[in-house]
């Protein structure tokens, strides 16, 4: 079959091929756009940057240093994209291929070699099913089953592995178009997003590889091109369940695989941080204080009525011993009831002084 014939089923190649010509030509016009816009935004933030300094007066020379030596890596950033692209695909290529071997890479750059492994049995099942015709519908209706169901699983994993490539180059333009805007403080975060998708793109092709690799392995253990009225039924199913895991895999795993890249982020310099002033000193009354100081107003009180009551008993004859009231308030009710324990000391002294005279005229007597 000529490959480039329009409704051969050996187009998926011819498919791939198509798109990654025409995406590879645009790479050279779009780095050109890339470095102009990496000038004008370049000289947009140092200009920014020569502003904030003349108006803040502080001194920035190390943040200077820092902004040129970034806008040197971006820059050679995209100078040097399509090599340091091939640097990252190629690498993470290498690491897969260790794994499952050189066929992979074939099926991933040419689609159509998938074909070998199911193409020629699912068209052998169709011409079974063609066979037994309407003599056995339920033989008939399962052939017609597998086979087209074998076409269909082979040409998703075909699709899948052909928007992963096309997928991976739109990205890496898209990426080259925003690499510049790093440059820019309100536009850096273009930056970090078009690396992190880029890595994502390369990831899912790590991923494919892998997958179609052991998948190649799986296929050639059934070692059947064709089917025959001969062949037991289990055959054509067991390709049909294995490619349909295989196809899931393909579909699902790549995504898997790139969610374990991380964002960028993080500061080379990290701002000082100053220690905070400690918290002077203040007082306050709680809710606990304001208890205590109400207990300790009842004490008072109570302590009042007991001296005065004494007072008074200590007019009796033979009472010798003189009565003293102290009051000692916890440290929150110190604080407020001051005047009341002066108070207190004086009203001592009157009962100090009573029980000395009364106690001179029992002597008397």
């Amino acid at each position: 079959m000529d490959p480039n014939s329009a409704l051969n089923p050996l187009i998926f190649t011819t498919i791939q091929n198509e798109y990654v010509t025409a995406l590879s030509q645009l790479f050279g016009l779009i780095n050109q756009y890339a470095i102009s816009l990496f000038y004008v935004l370049a000289a947009l933030e140092i200009a920014f940057f020569g502003l904030m300094w003349a108006l803040k007066q502080h001194e920035l020379m190390g943040q200077f240093l820092f902004k040129v030596i970034k806008l040197g890596f971006i820059f050679y950033l995209i100078s040097h994209y399509a090599s340091l692209l091939n640097i990252l695909v190629n690498g993470l290529a290498h690491l897969s291929l260790q794994s499952v071997g050189p066929s992979a890479a074939k099926i991933i750059f040419s689609p159509d070699l998938l074909w070998k492994y199911g193409f020629d049995s699912a068209i052998s099942l169709l011409s079974l099913a063609v066979q037994y015709g309407t003599t056995n519908i339920g033989v008939t209706a399962i052939y017609l089953v597998l086979g087209f169901g074998i076409l269909l699983l082979f040409a998703l994993i075909a699709c899948q592995i052909i928007l992963l490539i096309i997928g991976f180059y739109v990205l890496s333009l898209l990426a080259l178009v925003f690499l510049p805007f790093g440059t820019f403080s309100l536009t850096e975060n273009f930056l970090s997003t078009a690396i992190h998708s880029l890595f994502k793109g390369a990831v899912k092709i790590f991923a494919m590889i892998l997958i179609v690799g052991i998948g190649v392995s799986i296929w050639t253990r059934f070692n059947t091109p064709f089917f025959t009225a001969t062949s037991t039924l289990d055959q054509p199913l067991g390709l049909f369940f294995a490619t349909l895991i295989i196809a899931i895999l393909t579909w699902r795993v790549p995504a898997m695989a790139a969610e374990s890249v991380g964002h960028l982020g993080g500061a080379l310099f990290p701002p000082h941080s100053t220690p905070e002033p400690a918290p002077s000193p203040s007082v306050s009354v709680s809710a606990q204080s304001g208890s205590a100081q109400v207990a300790a107003a009842t004490n008072i009180q109570a302590g009042t009525s007991l001296a005065t009551h004494h007072a008074s008993s200590l007019s009796t004859p033979g009472s010798a011993s003189a009565a003293t009231v102290s009051v000692a308030g916890g440290v929150a009710g110190g604080a407020n009831l001051s005047g009341l324990n002066k108070g207190l000391s004086e009203l001592n002294k009157a009962v100090k002084m009573h029980s000395e005279n009364s106690a001179k005229k029992d002597t008397r007597r």
